[in-house]
């Protein structure tokens, strides 16, 4: 029961932040969005992750938990991330992030099947963002430049899986936010997390793609 409540309470200090990013009057704002004016107060994101992490079939870590030892993985694992941030300055916020992604592995049972043993990997996190406001790639009067931000961020909090204890995580990463033309953004980040556990710790690289939506009123 420690796992889930630490998982709990960390959840709740991301909701309770981001619950702070906006007013009563808050709204979704993609049609008032213009990039290159002030940062929104507020936003939240949700967005799909592909996971690159620990492989416990290959050596060193197969033979020290008496696992068969395969062929590293072909494909990664797949994700999901649910993400706010309360924007204090233009270039300065507090972000949090709920995720969860399903860790493939062979055991000595699923190795002689055609069905591999899957491990739930659970992740909360908070902590500084530091961003630049959107800019244009090209002038104005220049046709075909984008809108964007480049962003980096530092997470600190928890990690939980179905087949490991909790432990402390700290998830480094960095994006581009793309603004389009309807005020919605698409962002593409890459983060690495560190686990503070022995053995089965799966530590390793992300890619997530998602959407972001601007909160609260910008005129």
């Amino acid at each position: 029961m420690d796992g889930p409540r630490r998982l709990g309470s960390i959840a709740g200090l991301i909701v309770v932040v981001c619950g702070l990013a906006a007013p009563a009057s808050a709204q979704l704002v993609f049609e008032s969005f213009h990039p290159g004016e002030d940062t929104p107060p507020a936003e939240i994101a949700a967005a799909l992750s592909l996971n690159a992490v620990q492989d416990v079939n290959v050596r060193p870590l197969c033979t020290q938990m008496a696992l068969p030892c395969l062929s590293p993985k072909s494909a990664p694992d797949f994700g999901w991330a649910l993400a706010g941030a309360r924007n204090f300055t233009n270039g300065f916020a507090v972000a949090g992030e709920l995720g969860a992604f399903n860790n493939t592995w062979d055991s000595w049972q699923s190795a002689r099947s055609t069905h591999r043993e899957e491990n739930g990997v659970f992740v909360a996190a908070i902590g500084p963002r530091i961003a630049t406001r959107f800019f244009r790639t090209r002038a104005r009067s220049a046709p075909g430049g984008s809108v964007l931000r480049v962003f980096g961020q530092a997470l600190v909090g928890v990690q939980a899986s179905e087949l490991a204890p909790t432990a402390r995580a700290i998830q480094t990463g960095a994006g581009v936010d793309l603004a389009t033309k309807r005020g919605a953004i698409v962002r593409c980040q890459f983060d690495y997390r560190f686990v503070e556990r022995a053995g089965r710790n799966l530590p390793g690289s992300r890619v997530l793609i998602g959407l972001v939506a601007p909160i609260g009123d910008l005129r």
